[in-house]
C-alpha cells in the first residue's frame, strides 16, 4: 500500500459516515488521476458517487470530474447536464466553487456553439460576418448564445490577414470578456486535467477559533505561486483559487476550472 493510501486508511479507520464518503471520493480521485484520456470507468464511478451522495455538497466534485471526462470524449450534452446540476446560488464554499466551475466550462461550450455558427456563415459567404448581429440574422447558422454565462456580450473582432492587412473578413477572434485567453474549449481540453494547478500543502497558519487557514504552493508552471487560503475565501492574488472543503482526512481546492484533492495533514 502506498504511503498516501496507508495514511488515509489509518485516518478513516473509524466507520463514520463522513469517513466513508471521503474514502469513496479519494478512491475516485486516484482513479481519475491515473487516466490520461477520457475514461468510462471514472465516469461510472462518478455517477455511482453521485447516486449515493446526491444531497451532499461533495457531489459537485464528482460531477465536475465526470463532466471533464465527458467533454474529453465529445459528449457535450452529458457534460452540460453535470454542470447544470452544479449551478447554485448557495454561498457556502463547495457549492460556490462548483457554480464558478460550471459557469466557466459552460461559457466555453457556448463559445464553441458560436464558432460553429461562424463556420456555417463562412461556408456560405466565404467570409466572416462583420459583427455577431449580422450572424444572428443569418438563419442557417441556427440559434447561438448572444452572451457568455456572465451576461456579457462576446468579444468578437474581424482580424486582418498577416500579409494582406486590407483583407479583414477571413480571420476573427472571439472570447468571453470574463475569461479572455482561457475561453477556448478545444485548447483547454488538449491539456491534462489541472495542468496549471498542482497545489502542495505547506503549513497551517494561525487561525485561533476561526476557519481553517492554510498555505499552499502551486507547483505547476515555472513560477511557484504561494496561496494563503482561508476556508471558503478566494485568494486575492488569484481570485479563482479557493479552499472549498476541509474534511477529516481530505482537503478539496479549486482554481475555477479544476478540483484538486489532497490528504489533510
Amino acid at each position: 500500500m502506498c504511503h498516501a493510501a496507508l495514511v488515509l486508511a489509518l485516518v478513516l479507520s473509524a466507520s463514520s459516515a463522513s469517513g466513508q464518503i471521503e474514502r469513496q471520493l479519494w478512491s475516485l480521485w486516484t482513479n481519475h488521476l491515473a487516466q490520461t484520456e477520457a475514461s468510462t470507468r471514472v465516469i461510472e464511478q462518478c455517477h455511482a458517487f453521485e447516486a449515493a451522495n446526491r444531497t451532499l455538497p461533495l457531489v459537485n466534485v464528482a460531477r465536475g470530474i465526470s463532466a471533464w471526462h465527458e467533454l474529453r470524449r465529445g459528449d457535450h450534452a452529458a457534460a452540460r447536464l453535470q454542470y447544470r446540476k452544479m449551478e447554485s446560488e448557495v454561498a457556502d464554499p463547495l457549492p460556490a466553487a462548483g457554480n464558478a466551475m460550471a459557469l466557466r466550462w459552460t461559457t466555453r461550450m457556448d463559445l464553441s456553439t458560436v464558432r460553429d455558427a461562424l463556420q456555417e456563415y463562412y461556408k456560405d459567404k466565404l467570409e466572416y460576418p462583420p459583427n455577431l448581429e449580422t450572424l444572428a440574422r443569418y438563419s442557417p447558422a441556427g440559434d447561438f448564445p448572444a452572451a457568455d454565462r456572465y451576461g456579457k456580450p462576446w468579444l468578437y473582432l474581424c482580424m486582418p490577414m498577416h500579409r494582406a492587412r486590407k483583407i479583414t473578413d477571413q480571420r476573427y477572434s472571439i472570447s468571453s470578456s470574463a475569461m479572455r485567453r482561457t475561453s477556448d474549449l478545444n485548447r483547454e481540453l488538449k491539456q491534462a486535467y489541472a495542468h496549471d494547478f498542482k497545489p502542495t500543502f505547506v503549513k497551517n497558519l494561525p487561525s485561533v477559533g476561526g476557519p481553517a487557514f492554510m498555505r499552499f504552493v502551486n507547483a505547476a508552471g515555472r513560477e511557484k505561486r504561494t496561496h494563503d487560503l482561508l476556508f471558503g475565501k478566494s485568494d486575492p492574488k488569484m481570485p479563482h483559487v479557493r479552499l472549498a472543503y476541509v474534511g477529516k482526512a481530505i482537503l478539496v481546492l479549486s482554481n475555477g476550472d479544476y478540483w484538486f484533492i489532497m490528504l489533510r495533514r
